[in-house]
């Protein structure tokens, strides 16, 4: 059985990082009403049916702020917040039965503009490879305290507290330097932490241990395409796709490593909207790609499909201001 949960910490902190730090985005200009805001991402079809968030802050009782509100997504997966202090806080996402869908405590810092991409995991993502248990893994015996403090690595994370998490991280593997679910897990959590060159260390040991611990590849191929080293994230996202493994991210990847290295746009985009239906970030990495690679005309399209379909009333305006630039630049037909 997968025991390793990483590639949704690592989506949740990568793709904030790696989206809103784009030229697209730069410098946009935020509504009064944009303090808190984000995506959820990953089951459309949850979001779709009603889904609200939930967020209580943690810690002693607070005069500057509700101890807890609720507030409805849309049905394009965006939602509002509104101004809050800065602090720790739990966030819960629920479908309209109730179900719990989602649960993480967040941390939001003292800005004007603090974006969250939550992920509601879709089980058809891995289902593939649910009970799938690799040779190496069958002849590998995790040690006890290893595995202690790996359990106590994910506590610490889901409490806010990643030092802690990567601490008991380092001492697992250095009792078992073989341990690829705690190679991985330190690799979304360095990720998080902005610290993407010693991410990529780990996603590649975690990968190259089990190669068939699906987290391990997706986490791997992610950072390689944020990375830009192209080639490489390609090959990782087509053998994820071959095993079935995290097929909307694999396609995501697939298609922004394609557009990177020249390669045919037109397949690019076939990958690119298998991806975009539950991932439509992934239409803001392709079309930074496009823009990169001398494809003003092509990026110009796919922030406009996003625009259509997914795009936040707090990002709506630098975005539409980055299309009409691009535009006039190029001679481009609006």
């Amino acid at each position: 059985m997968n025991r390793s949960l990483a590639c949704c910490s690592l989506l949740l902190s990568l793709f904030p990082v790696a989206v809103r730090s784009q030229p697209l985005v730069a410098n946009s200009v935020l509504g009064a009403r944009c303090e808190t805001w984000g995506h959820i991402v990953g089951s459309s079809g949850a979001v779709q049916g009603g889904t609200d968030i939930e967020i209580a802050r943690l810690g002693a009782a607070q005069l500057d702020a509700p101890a807890k509100q609720k507030v409805h997504v849309a049905a394009s997966g965006s939602f509002d917040l509104g101004a809050l202090p800065p602090g720790e806080y739990r966030v819960r996402v629920r479908d309209s039965s109730g179900a719990l869908l989602y649960d993480q405590v967040k941390k939001i810092a003292a800005s004007d503009d603090n974006f969250f991409l939550l992920l509601v995991r879709d089980p058809k993502w891995s289902a593939a490879a649910v009970n799938t248990v690799s040779l190496s893994k069958l002849q590998h015996k995790t040690p006890k305290r290893a595995w202690e403090l790996y359990q106590s690595a994910k506590k610490s994370h889901a409490g806010g507290e990643d030092d802690s998490a990567v601490e008991a991280l380092l001492s697992a593997i250095e009792i078992d330097p073989d341990f690829s679910e705690a190679h991985n897990d330190l690799a979304a959590l360095y990720a998080r932490q902005g610290r993407i060159e010693q991410g990529l260390e780990h996603a590649e040991i975690a990968f190259n241990l089990d190669p068939r611990l699906p987290e391990a590849g997706a986490n791997l191929a992610l950072l390689l395409m944020n990375s830009k080293r192209y080639p490489d994230a390609e090959r990782i996202a087509r053998r994820l796709l071959a095993n079935q493994y995290w097929e909307d991210l694999s396609h995501g990847v697939l298609a922004v490593s394609l557009i990177g290295e020249r390669k045919d746009a037109d397949e690019a985009l076939r990958h690119l909207g298998q991806s975009a239906r539950t991932l439509p970030f992934f239409r803001l990495q392709a079309a930074t790609a496009f823009y990169e690679t001398g494809r003003p005309d092509l990026a110009v399209i796919q922030v406009k499909q996003y625009l259509q379909t997914s795009a936040h009333d707090c990002e709506r305006p630098s975005l539409e201001t980055w299309v009409a630039a691009v535009q006039r630049r190029f001679s481009l037909d609006p």
